[in-house]
């Protein structure tokens, strides 16, 4: 049995959830569908919070690190903020230098969500006008996050009047420690033969790298610090790990461990790639919930996604989304015991 309870709400229409059963407790606000707390057991049965997350609901609004949020249109980078569709280039706001992150200026992580309880869980809609951002298309955004038992799932829906761009993911940073140690000691495998490639910018670049005798090898299970400051260009052009690995099979394709809690989760996606990102930036200045200043490595980042900058680098980008077609995706998340 799941209980879907409003603990509250504010004046400017943002809403907070929780979401519990017996294994799993999750508080969620409607702007950009954040997913701010998820508590679950260790290896002694003691509950504790096991993702990132800032201290107050107003320091969301200027979050860089994007903790928890669902992101859109487009998740990751644009070469040069501008794509082309149809024979059009739209130009779109560049915002991590040169290039266009996680949806521009104001993405739909700082945008307010309808919300609809459900019986197991909440469904989010947003709509997005035509221009928003630069993209073209109105766009119906419905995501949806339900529990059942130890599993947490986020099912993406999408649909639009005009031919456009999307990639959407959540931008959950987890630490499984009941300590908040760094993240070099958990151990990741991850079911994948390639990574996509980044230039010094962190842009893919559409080239993909076979992961055999390289660093970025995690088809058996392994420390995420074992190669992290490895003599490698991809680890040296992103300060560690912020990579596409493209996923083989569909269940069951990443594991994540760490022994001292106890804590194992294994997540499976629809989607074809995980964008691996191991927190090289947080301790830019993001004070954490504890109210504290986040370190680099203190998270990391599974975002189940299409490949990134698809729309410069793919002959036939997966990331188009047609007048007429749906788009929809869904990942799940088990918390278990190792």
């Amino acid at each position: 049995m799941v209980k879907v309870e409003l603990l509250k709400e504010l004046d400017n229409g943002i809403r907070f959830y929780s979401m519990e059963n017996e294994s799993l407790k999750i508080v969620v606000v409607n702007m950009g569908c954040r997913i701010m707390e998820i508590h679950t057991p260790d290896a002694s049965g003691n509950k504790s919070d096991v993702i990132l997350g800032l201290k107050n609901i107003e320091d969301y609004a200027d979050d860089p690190a994007y903790f928890g949020a669902i992101i859109g249109r487009v998740a990751n980078r644009i070469g040069d903020a501008r794509f082309t569709l149809n024979g059009k280039t739209y130009e779109l706001y560049a915002n991590n230098g040169k290039n266009h992150l996680h949806g521009g200026k104001e993405g739909f992580d700082k945008k307010i969500f309808d919300v609809t309880p459900l019986e197991n869980g909440l469904r989010f809609h947003y709509f997005s006008k035509d221009g928003e951002e630069g993209y073209p298309g109105n766009l119906n955004l419905y995501v949806t996050y339900t529990l059942n038992e130890n599993a947490f799932s986020i099912h993406y829906e999408a649909d639009t009047d005009a031919d456009t761009v999307v990639n959407f993911t959540n931008h959950l940073y987890f630490n499984l420690s009941n300590t908040l140690d760094k993240v070099n000691d958990h151990y990741l495998q991850i079911n994948s033969d390639y990574i996509g490639c980044v230039d010094d910018t962190c842009l893919a670049t559409g080239e993909l790298l076979p992961v055999k005798d390289t660093p970025f090898d995690f088809n058996k299970r392994k420390r995420i610090g074992q190669d992290l400051e490895a003599d490698h260009i991809q680890l040296k052009n992103a300060f560690g790990y912020d990579h596409s690995f493209v996923l083989n099979g569909t269940e069951n394709q990443l594991t994540l461990e760490e022994p001292v809690s106890g804590r194992r989760l294994i997540i499976s996606t629809t989607a074809p790639v995980v964008q691996v990102y191991t927190g090289n930036f947080l301790k830019d200045g993001c004070i954490g919930k504890a109210g504290r200043v986040y370190e680099n490595r203190e998270g990391v980042a599974l975002e189940t996604q299409l490949m990134p900058n698809a729309i410069n680098t793919e002959e036939n980008p997966s990331t188009i989304l047609r007048k007429g077609d749906k788009f929809e995706s869904n990942t799940k998340y088990v918390f278990e015991i190792m």
